[in-house]
């Protein structure tokens, strides 16, 4: 996943997605060196920025917070071989007011989306503002 610029049309309301440059990607990557990974942010947090992310919809991260897994997250969990660990997997989902970002299911999502870790401490810090 690389990093991108949300461009919203007033008029429309419809978005696109424009990648950073080279340049962008050398500044981010600097600044974000200096910026340290929270640890933990809330079930909110997360769920927003995963819309602002496009990784969800917005109205899929709105459900998230009333206790509905977005599809795209269940349909990993139900990858998992293990009964009680997609159990638990949905457990944390549904019932979470806060995401740690050294829990194992942040890995098995990051890789599932092929997000690089820095790409996930890019989450949680910008997360951590909303």
């Amino acid at each position: 996943m690389a990093r991108f610029h949300v461009i919203k049309n007033a008029q429309t309301g419809a978005t696109s997605q424009v990648p950073f440059t080279l340049e962008e990607e050398a500044a981010a990557d600097a600044a974000a060196a200096f910026v340290p990974v929270p640890q933990i942010i809330s079930s909110r947090q997360f769920f927003q920025q995963l819309a602002v992310m496009e990784a969800i919809t917005e109205a899929e991260a709105e459900a998230a917070l009333a206790g509905t897994i977005p599809p795209a997250m269940l349909s990993v969990i139900n990858t998992m071989p293990n009964a009680p660990d997609r159990f638990s997997a949905r457990m944390l989902l549904i019932g979470a007011k806060e995401y740690h970002r050294d829990h194992p299911l942040v890995s098995v999502f990051a890789a599932a989306m092929e997000w690089s870790s820095g790409q996930v401490d890019d989450l949680f810090r910008a997360a951590s503002v909303l």
